[in-house]
């Protein structure tokens, strides 16, 4: 009787075992599923994510490329605003462009020389790979606002009074710098530079578009 009490508490143990295992085996294989289904999420959410890099970089790209048609244009405006003084033009189309009385006299003074010798330091490196003088002046252009927002509040309030007295826009006195700062760069490079600068300051005046 005790034998056959023996043989069935083995055999209760050996099924409670092997039910154990059973039990473990079905939960080994349903978290091997949620692993899958988890490392899957991952995966898709990886191609999701290299796919916003994607659309980041052409977002970045689109916006650089609006960014410098933006700031051509606003260069454009105020070379042409520079222009419509109504008989106080900043500028004169001649070749190359150049200031003209009242340009000069704002820049006279407003000290406009100095404010631009005081910032070469950090404008000089933005034209190490320019050498072409259109390209020159092109870039100088971009700077002239950037030139006026680095001066000091006093400056800025000097400024502001000068063109006012004359009865421009402030927006009209930015290519003062960008042609200071033209000819300073161009200076600067010497024979690099002024080439093709020294060629058409030895011509004639010739206006090309506009009278003044």
């Amino acid at each position: 009787m005790d034998h056959i009490i023996t043989i069935v508490g083995v055999g209760g143990f050996v099924l409670a075992i092997s039910l154990a295992i059973i039990t473990f085996s079905v939960q080994i294989g349903r978290w091997m599923e949620k692993r899958k289904s988890h490392d899957k999420g991952i995966g898709t959410l990886k191609s999701d994510v290299q796919i916003l890099k994607s659309d980041v970089k052409r977002m970045d790209s689109k916006l650089n490329t609006i960014d410098s048609t933006l700031v051509g244009l606003a260069s454009a405006v105020n070379m042409l605003l520079s222009k419509a003084g109504f008989g106080k033009e900043i500028t004169i189309s001649e070749s190359p462009i150049k200031l003209s009385k009242v340009g000069k006299a704002i820049s006279d003074n407003v000290k406009a020389e100095e404010i631009i010798k005081d910032q070469m330091y950090r404008l000089r490196p933005m034209f190490e790979s320019i050498s072409n003088s259109y390209d020159i002046q092109e870039k100088a252009m971009e700077l002239g606002e950037s030139i006026y927002n680095e001066v000091d509040d006093d400056v800025k309030d000097n400024i502001k009074k000068e063109v006012y007295r004359t009865g421009l826009l402030l927006l009209q006195a930015f290519p003062i710098f960008s042609i200071l700062l033209r000819d300073a760069i161009m200076e600067e490079q010497g024979d690099k530079g002024r080439v093709v600068y020294c060629l058409l300051i030895a011509k004639p005046h010739n206006p090309v578009a506009l009278n003044h």
